[in-house]
């Protein structure tokens, strides 16, 4: 093996290790940490509370990700 092959391969091999960090530290965080105040009513908009809609908390796409996430995931923090 040359010397770019081990670099390519070190290199390779610490991406998957640091992507395989941050997906366990996410999974952890959403299992282990309860909502915030502003993901509360992000989701209270979009079971339909009207009320809610004309808030500053309102951010139109985080709105129809979240509303597209549930319908497809189900209501779970994970």
């Amino acid at each position: 093996m040359n010397n770019y092959s081990s670099q390519f391969i070190n290199r390779t091999s610490v991406g998957i290790l640091l992507f395989l960090a941050y997906l366990i530290y996410t999974i952890l965080r959403a299992y282990l940490l309860s909502f915030t105040h502003d993901e509360s009513l992000s989701y209270f908009i979009t079971l339909g509370n009207l009320t809610m809609v004309n808030t500053a908390n309102n951010h139109l796409l985080n709105t129809i990700l979240m509303t597209i996430s549930s319908q497809y995931l189900g209501d779970s923090e994970l």
